[in-house]
């Protein structure tokens, strides 16, 4: 018989829960953040929650940014873009194209960096 107290958690509650763990695993194990970050993107998606997947694109762009992987981690900050505007908070879309510049740095193309970086003050 169940328990009439227990109230599992929201799916989105559970959602940035996930979220939080794929960030707090960024700097121990990249694979398994990444992974965890995908787990809160499939359920993001599945639960229509716009800041899930705002989020797990953001930290799945970091970890492939981390390992080095630029044009990969500029197909998922461009994917954390699109929905960040969606959202509409403007620090996020501040950080993500902040993050966007980073890699154009990292990769020589300075025009395109500071582009980013010029359009990111545009949202603080």
């Amino acid at each position: 018989m169940k328990d009439p107290s227990f109230n599992p958690p929201a799916p989105n509650s559970q959602i940035d829960s996930i979220n939080n763990t794929a960030w707090n695993l960024l700097s121990s194990n990249i694979l398994t953040s990444r992974a965890t970050s995908n787990k809160a993107l499939l359920l993001s998606k599945k639960n229509n929650y716009l800041l899930g997947k705002c989020e797990a694109y953001q930290f799945i762009g970091l970890s492939y940014f981390f390992q080095g992987n630029l044009d990969s981690a500029l197909i998922m900050y461009d994917s954390a873009l699109v929905n960040r505007f969606n959202y509409g908070d403007s620090l996020l879309i501040s950080g993500t194209l902040n993050n966007i510049g980073t890699v154009f740095k990292q990769k020589g193309e300075f025009d395109l960096a500071l582009k980013h970086y010029y359009e990111a003050t545009e949202y603080i």
